[in-house]
């Protein structure tokens, strides 16, 4: 989504304009900023970005280069705050399922995220902690999502041994990275 701690448009051009065979899938929201970064140059890079804005309860998937894609609307607003959607996404390659889950408010997602993982649970997930500690968030990872490895993401390396100590004893498969090295 198009928060400066997730998306970097300039960045991404980069990328873009470095290798003709990459694509940039994302909301209107990062790709209305892609296009401002680019300006007139745009229209270099368009056939090449792909925008998925699904509807909230619904999933859009597609293939790219032979890998399975999903993705799904969260609300990433607290309740006092109109919704924000950020997309999660399931990654489905030589049949391992991994799931990021983006920025969200469990009580706020819970059923979008029931309504995309109706099918059956991942084995990886990448989760942020906030998500782990709800009563809501904790439902979810155990009885739709099911990862049988969680790594959790969005947290300061200052902050890994504190979540790991708090989580661990309740999410089997819990894992964390820190720069050079994880736990």
């Amino acid at each position: 989504h198009a928060h400066s701690d997730h998306f970097n448009a300039d960045m991404t051009l980069s990328y873009l304009n470095a290798d003709a065979k990459v694509r940039f899938i994302g909301n209107r929201p990062s790709i209305d900023e892609l296009r401002t970064a680019a300006g007139e140059g745009y229209s270099r890079i368009e056939r090449r970005v792909v925008d998925v804005n699904p509807e909230w309860g619904t999933t859009t998937a597609m293939k790219q280069s032979g890998i399975g894609l999903e993705f799904f609307g969260i609300n990433h607003a607290p309740a006092d705050m109109a919704p924000y959607m950020t997309l999660a996404t399931i990654v489905e390659i030589g049949g391992l399922r991994i799931l990021h889950l983006a920025d969200n408010i469990a009580e706020r997602s819970a059923d979008y995220v029931r309504a995309a993982m109706r099918d059956g649970g991942v084995d990886i997930a990448f989760i942020d902690p906030f998500f782990l500690q709800s009563e809501t968030g904790g439902d979810l990872v155990r009885n739709f999502i099911r990862p049988e490895y969680i790594i959790l993401m969005h947290m300061r390396d200052d902050e890994v041994d504190r979540y790991m100590g708090e989580l661990s004893p309740r999410y089997p498969g819990l894992l964390a990275f820190k720069r050079n090295h994880y736990r």
